[in-house]
């Protein structure tokens, strides 16, 4: 127990070294923490709040601490792009259809249909025409409740 109050008293004193790509926000916030900026290119920090260009371009070639941390991980965007995390969601549906079975499977059944436009618009437009609660009243242009 006392290891553990000496250990929060000293990261409590510790200065936070961060590096950022763009001055913004996020940039005033750190400082406002009392976390010290890095400005040097080989300068060593603690945390780097890196833009996506830089994680193409650099993350693969660089050595990190174990105490480093980034805002952004090795393929970030197969999560945060909605079409890239429908599509692992279907393959993980699908490993686990054929490992487990298709009750199992239909556990992944919680995500809406997605499409990638312009590419898939003709598939949008026969999935809207099926789902829609409300059709064009040609007319006069209007949607109509059915």
């Amino acid at each position: 127990m006392h290891s553990s109050k000496n250990r929060q008293a000293k990261n409590e004193n510790r200065v936070i070294r961060f590096k950022c790509t763009l001055q913004n926000t996020i940039s005033d916030v750190l400082r406002s923490r009392g976390w010290q900026e890095v400005k040097e290119e080989s300068g060593e920090w603690d945390f780097y709040w890196a833009d996506v260009g830089w994680m193409r371009e650099v993350f693969d070639h660089c050595y990190m601490e174990e105490h480093m941390r980034l805002n952004h991980f090795r393929n970030h965007y197969e999560l945060t792009r909605k079409n890239l995390s429908a599509k692992n969601l279907k393959r993980l549906r699908k490993q686990i259809e054929r490992e487990i079975g298709k009750i199992e499977a239909s556990k992944c059944d919680f995500f809406p249909t997605t499409f990638e436009l312009p590419a898939d618009y003709h598939i949008f437009v026969e999935e809207f025409k099926k789902k829609s609660k409300f059709h064009m009243d040609h007319e006069t242009y209007r949607q109509v409740t059915r």
